[in-house]
Order: structure tokens, then sequence, then C-alpha cells
């Protein structure tokens, strides 16, 4: 469902901001990119972290 040629910016914040604005970290903070980013690094630790220790048997 998309947006229809009546719909107004004030109707759209009502809609997808019903707790109010919202500033550009909480965007940033609450965006999926930040939980791939984390998960990918948490990968990495830990295929770093066994290498590490197979490198050090």
């Amino acid at each position: 469902m998309g947006p229809g040629h009546h719909d107004d910016g004030a109707g759209s914040r009502q809609t997808y901001y019903f707790f109010g604005n919202r500033g550009s970290f909480s965007h940033v903070a609450g965006s999926s990119m930040i939980f791939m980013t984390t998960a990918n690094a948490a990968l990495i630790a830990i295929v770093a972290g066994l290498l590490v220790t197979l490198a050090g048997d």
C-alpha cells in the first residue's frame, strides 16, 4: 500500500511519528543497519578469535 495523492506531510508525520518528532539520532539508532553492523562485527570478532586461538597452538 502506497501513499495517495491526497496525503500531506502533517498526516504522514502523525501516522509514522505518533510519539512525537524524532531526531536523526533515533532514526540511525533504530535502523536495521545498526543491527546488521553489530551482528557482523560480532561474527568477525568470533572468527578472528578462533583464528588467533588456532594459530597459537
